[in-house]
Formats: structure tokens, sequence, C-alpha cells
């Protein structure tokens, strides 16, 4: 069995691991952006979802694995907000991209 300290890296603390988790968008999706958001469509099953601006920004910056903490400063560079305010709406679109199967995350 592996313990949680083997899942973190040296001198992690556990509230960190969110930071610390690698996402990445699922494979399967095509994408079409427009000027208020951006389309994704998966032809397995007809599956289409429309990500808000700010999901979307998120989007451009996960198409390959991406560490949470780096998507949340990438976005703080890019929406203006606080740092607590943009983690918490980071950490919640993310929740819900994994929800609709848009996203994984690994270590």
């Amino acid at each position: 069995m592996i313990r949680r300290q083997e899942l973190l890296p040296p001198g992690v603390a556990d509230e960190t691991l969110s930071a610390h988790l690698r996402v990445v968008r699922t494979q399967g999706w095509l994408t079409c952006e427009t000027e208020d958001a951006t389309v994704l469509f998966r032809s397995e099953d007809g599956s289409v979802r429309e990500l808000d601006p700010f999901e979307s920004r998120i989007w451009k910056h996960i198409g390959e694995p991406e560490t949470v903490g780096k998507v949340v400063n990438l976005m703080l560079d890019e929406c203006g907000l606080d740092r607590p305010s943009c983690e918490a709406r980071v950490f919640a679109s993310l929740a819900e991209m994994s929800d609709g199967k848009l996203v994984v995350f690994c270590l």
C-alpha cells in the first residue's frame, strides 16, 4: 500500500497537494472557439459542452499535463483576481470539468 507521504514531492505539505496535481484535457474532444466561449464536441457519444471565457482560458493551458498550481499562476496573470479568489475559481472550474469528463488529474 502506498502512503500519502510517498505520493508527495519532498518538502510538500498535505494541504498543498492540490497545487501539485497535474491536470490534462481528456482525449477525444474537438474544439471550436468563438469570441465568448469554447464549444467542445465528442463524436464518440455526441456530447457537446460549452466553456465560459474563464474555463476557455484554462482549457488552453492544459493541452499537455500541467500542475494545478501553474494553471493558477497563469490565470492570475490573465484574469486580475487576487490569489485566493483565482485559486477558488480555478479549483471549481477544474472540478466541474472533471465531472463532465473533460479533464483528468494525475500526480
